[in-house]
């Protein structure tokens, strides 16, 4: 019989700012568009074409909920650098950013 550690069960990595991203773009398809399915690939593509466009500004809220969320799951990781002195973080309208209709 097989048997999983508990270790690799229990353990989670944390999100990158780029998979955070992805998971919204998703998220938000799916209640604009709920009954239509979800093409995985055009939505890959389509995401990372605009992520590749993005500032650092539009980018800057994606990489603050990837710092929050190391935070939360472990201290003994560092997050990655942010220059938050300017403004804080702006969350656009995804569906517009990544180009559905």
């Amino acid at each position: 019989m097989l048997r999983m550690s508990s270790s690799s069960s229990t353990s989670k990595t944390t999100m990158t700012a780029f998979a955070i991203f992805v998971k919204m773009c998703k998220d938000e398809h799916k209640t604009t568009f709920p009954n239509e399915v979800l093409d995985e690939d055009l939505l890959s593509t389509k995401c990372t074409e605009k992520w590749k466009t993005m500032t650092d500004r539009e980018k800057r809220w994606f990489i603050y909920l990837e710092i929050e969320g190391r935070k939360t799951k472990s201290s003994s990781v560092t997050p990655r650098k942010l220059d938050l002195t300017t403004s804080t973080p702006v969350r656009k309208n995804l569906s517009a950013a990544v180009g559905f209709k």
